[in-house]
Formats: structure tokens, C-alpha cells, sequence
């Protein structure tokens, strides 16, 4: 992840070349932890890079970066679940 303050991506597809890579990688390494880091990284770098759609509301904003962060720790326990207010 060190790479990424280095030499951050710019647009979508490094973005997404990027966190490919680095998922690969820990996947090779078989760490739990690295793994769930790159995935979360996978869905939220890419908006961090290309930031949200215009019609962003508070909603969009908890989905867009929230989101990936929610659904890996809830996902890591099956007594777990979230329901979101809109159904989703």
C-alpha cells in the first residue's frame, strides 16, 4: 500500500491496475488481513481518485465510502447483517 502514496494513480484504470496488482499479491500471501484491505481498497480508491457522481447526497455519500468498510466487517461474522434504510 506504501506504493500508492508514492505513486498514486490518476485516473480510473491505474486505479483499478493498481489495487489488481496489489490483490493479487496478497492473495499470494494468503494474509487475511492484506486481503480484505486490498479488496476495500479495490471498490474505494477508484472514487477517491475520480471522486463521486455529481448528484451525490448524504446517502450516496455513506454508499460511495462507507460502504466498503461496512460490508467487510459485517461480512465477517455470519450472526452479522446490515439493512440499509433505502433497502439496499
Amino acid at each position: 500500500c506504501m506504493d500508492i502514496e508514492v505513486s498514486p494513480p490518476v485516473d480510473y484504470f491505474t486505479s483499478i491496475t493498481l489495487c489488481a496488482d496489489l490483490l493479487k499479491k496478497v492473495c499470494d500471501n494468503k494474509n487475511f488481513l492484506d486481503i480484505h484491505t486490498a479488496q476495500i481498497l479495490t471498490q474505494i480508491l477508484p472514487v477517491l481518485v475520480n471522486g463521486p457522481p455529481e448528484d451525490s447526497t448524504e446517502d450516496s455519500y455513506v454508499h460511495y465510502y462507507l460502504l466498503p468498510l461496512l460490508s467487510w466487517v459485517f461480512s465477517t461474522n455470519p450472526l452479522l447483517n446490515m439493512k440499509w434504510a433505502n433497502g439496499k
